[in-house]
Order: C-alpha cells, then structure tokens, then sequence
C-alpha cells in the first residue's frame, strides 16, 4: 500500500492548520487584574509546562522519523527498532495536539502519519516523505500554546482515545497495542499534572478527583490482566471529571495574558 504524494502537503497544511488553532489556545480571562499573583502564576506554569511537554514529543517525533528514513534508506532495509519505538511514544503524546476538529486535512495528515507508524509496508514506501515533514512537527508543534481550559479539554481527548482505541486493542484487532494505551494514559496524566498547581487553587475537590481517577487509568492500562470493562470504566470516570475541571478553568486565560 503506497500513501499517495500529496502525503506531505496533507500533513504540512493539517499542521499548519493544527498551529493556528492551538495558538488561540481558549478564551482569555476578561481582565487578568481580577485574578490573585497565584493564580495568574499557576495559569502560566500550566501552559508553560503543557507546552515543554508537546515540545519535547514533537522534538523526539522529528528526529525519530530521520533516523528511521536513515535505517531504511541502508541496503538491507531494516528499520530502526528503537527509533521506530521512540517514534511512536512520542506520537502517542501529541496525537490529538494534531487534530484540529474543524480541519479535515489536519485529520487527514494525521492519521496518515498514524498509519505509517504502525503498518510496516506504509512505513517501508513513505518513510522519506516522512522525514521530508518532520521538520514542520517541531516548528508547528512549538506553536500549540493552550490556555488551561483547553489543556483539560485535550486530556479528555486523549481520554477519549483510550476508549475507542481499547476494545480493539484487547481484541487483538488492531496494530495498537497495550503499551499504546498506557503511553496515553501518562501523557494524559502529564498533561493534568500541568494543570494541578491552578486546579487547587481555584477546584481542589475536582482537581484531587481528576488526579485520582488519572492514576486509576493509568493503572488500569499499565496492567497487562486488566480486562476491557476495567480500563472503559476507569477512561469513562477520568472524562467526566476532566469536563468538570475543564469548566472550573474557564476564563483563566492563556500564560501569555500575564508576560
């Protein structure tokens, strides 16, 4: 199966797209005057670590992706395994940074970089298409500076993921795989942890609530005996109490507001 040319303009003009979403990165607070010194801090180390977080994938996506065009490109033709494995951690992190709901060519990109990272025959025709785009990853991707609201609402996507992801994977009718799953889970909880500081301040019972239900999701996916319905529940509870949090968030703006 060969992914057409137009592989890299899908991806680029999604993540272009992608980019320009993230940087609204939610409502800002009417007037950041009204909020405490802690508060405006807590906002700001929130998307501050939140971003590092992205960053950090991204960087570790885009240089993946070169080595294993490198590893392929060889005579023989093998590929990077550790690379290839760095690859997908890293993309299990950033997957729903890349999807904008109101771009298609950004679900387009997306899933077709998803797609060559977990089927070795897409990887073994496009891996130079791949590496050709991975430099937009780290430049796009370091554009995605979200307000603390929208960093709640993208751990209940990557929640969301999990359970639509999970009763394939448990069937074995998917190339994801367990790890896939728990990898969500720890960028998930990553990316509350970015929100805890501000969430006890101003949600203490929802923020504890949200950190609870994230080490129940993270357990549930880390155990290699934990049957469907244990990590569906656990997925289920995590995206009620993020929905909730995300709501106490509202209105505190982007860090930038207070630079």
């Amino acid at each position: 199966m060969r992914v057409p040319r137009r592989f890299v303009v899908l991806l680029v003009l999604g993540l272009l797209a992608m980019g320009s979403a993230g940087a609204e990165g939610g409502t800002a607070h009417a007037a950041a005057d009204h909020l405490t010194r802690a508060e405006q801090a807590a906002a700001k180390a929130a998307t501050s670590a939140f971003r590092a977080q992205v960053t950090h994938a991204a960087e570790q996506l885009s240089a993946s992706l070169v080595t294993i065009d490198a590893s392929l490109s060889q005579p023989d033709g093998s590929v990077d395994r550790e690379a290839l494995d760095r690859a997908r951690a890293a993309f299990d992190v950033v997957r729903v940074q890349m999807v904008d709901p109101r771009a298609a060519s950004t679900q387009g990109g997306t899933h077709l970089l998803s797609l060559a990272l977990w089927s070795p025959s897409v990887l073994a025709m496009n891996h130079a298409a791949l590496a050709a785009a991975a430099p937009i990853l780290t430049v796009v991707l370091d554009r995605v500076i979200l307000s603390p609201q929208a960093i709640a609402l993208s751990a209940q996507r990557s929640t969301a993921w999990i359970s639509r992801t999970a009763p394939s994977v448990l069937a074995g009718s998917t190339s994801f795989t367990r790890g896939d799953l728990q990898a969500t889970a720890v960028a998930t909880r990553a990316a509350i942890g970015s929100l805890e500081m501000l969430g006890r301040l101003v949600a203490p019972a929802e923020t504890a609530q949200v950190i609870r239900a994230s080490d129940l999701l993270e357990a549930a996916t880390s155990s290699p005996t934990a049957t469907l319905r244990q990590v569906m529940a656990a997925a289920d509870v995590l995206a009620v109490h993020l929905g909730s949090l995300g709501g106490d968030l509202s209105g505190y703006g982007k860090g930038a507001l207070y630079q």
